[in-house]
């Protein structure tokens, strides 16, 4: 081999090696330190994108799971609410039985209708203030009940976001039957029908105008909702008489189905969300771990890299140490 002191072959090799063993000590060391196998796009970019993907299902599911949780509180807010309208309710169930009992006096049901009227007010009052985040669970403008919620509770949107086919909605509705004789409910305007348009009993409740009067027919007509009229002793339920006790036992077992019908509603959307958040578990835990496989740095693989690395870089340091000492030999040839 010619003896050259211009080019250095040997120095040249041995840093060559010297700086991949570098870049694969400084590689190892990222990675060790980071925890991740993929620390940009240069160290796999199909990899990124895949694991970035994910990321973003993982924590789209994440708030999900956070948005179903809302609503099991909602449900159950909604929930407390009707258990209160309903033991008042019975409570006033209680004083119509009491009221039909014929040994009491006229001045012993008016006492008794008094209390009946507060409770009634109250379970209005209930029902109007019910609310969760500040937005009214049972009432929007005026006595309109709110029947339909939706609740964003997947990591993603359809491509039409309609609530009725995203399957990362969930739609609740309520359906009441507003038929007078299903429920006995009439829309009034100064006590003529609101163009045949008639209530549902809990719109009725919630105007806490629960029973009345229906003067042309002298029977129970029920929840007459009277726009731009004050609320009369008509549009209430009555107990001074013991007709109108036995027509108020029937009219409020008729609101407690209904009321018990919503509770079931409600804790019928509280277990599905309770579903929704196990499956939603499921889904975070087996993506989570697939972005693992992805991008996580395995520590047994990289440590062994690490040796490797210093090892080779000692190693290179020294090659290199005596590849610059080569152009020394040829001192001695002058001398």
């Amino acid at each position: 081999m010619a003896q050259s002191i211009n080019t250095n072959l040997s120095a040249l090799i041995a840093q060559k090696h010297l700086t991949r063993s570098s870049s694969q000590l400084s590689t190892a060391m990222e990675r060790l330190s980071s925890g991740l196998r993929i620390n940009s796009a240069k160290d796999d970019s199909a990899g990124l994108a895949i694991t970035e993907r994910q990321g973003a299902q993982i924590r789209g599911m994440d708030q999900a799971m956070r948005n179903a949780n809302d609503g099991i509180s909602l449900a159950q807010t909604a929930e407390s609410a009707l258990n209160e309208v309903a033991g008042n309710l019975q409570r006033m169930r209680e004083l119509a039985v009491q009221s039909a009992n014929g040994v009491y006096t006229v001045s012993d049901r008016i006492s008794m209708q008094k209390e009946v009227q507060a409770l009634q007010e109250e379970v209005g009052r209930s029902l109007k203030v019910a609310n969760f985040n500040g937005i009214s669970l049972f009432t929007e403008s005026g006595d309109q009940f709110i029947s339909t919620m939706a609740f964003q509770i997947g990591a993603n949107v359809g491509s039409a976001p309609a609530m009725t086919t995203d399957s990362n909605r969930i739609e609740f509705q309520l359906y009441f039957d507003t038929s007078v004789a299903a429920n006995g409910v009439r829309g009034s305007v100064n006590g003529s029908v609101k163009g045949g348009t008639n209530v549902t009993l809990f719109e009725a409740m919630v105007s806490s105008k629960i029973f009345g009067n229906d003067s042309t027919t002298s029977g129970v007509f029920g929840g007459v909702i009277s726009a731009n009229a004050a609320v009369t002793a008509a549009d209430e339920l009555s107990i001074v008489t013991q007709t109108g006790a036995e027509y108020a036992v029937n009219w409020i077992d008729s609101a407690l189905n209904i009321v018990n019908d919503v509770r079931a509603s409600f804790g019928a959307l509280s277990n599905r969300f309770d579903s929704t958040v196990r499956n939603l578990q499921d889904n975070i835990e087996s993506t989570t771990a697939s972005r693992s496989r992805i991008r996580d740095a395995d520590f047994a693989m990289e440590t062994a890299s690490l040796t490797r690395a210093q090892i080779l870089q000692q190693a290179g340091v020294a090659m290199l140490a005596q590849a610059n000492q080569q152009p020394q030999n040829v001192m001695r040839l002058l001398q």
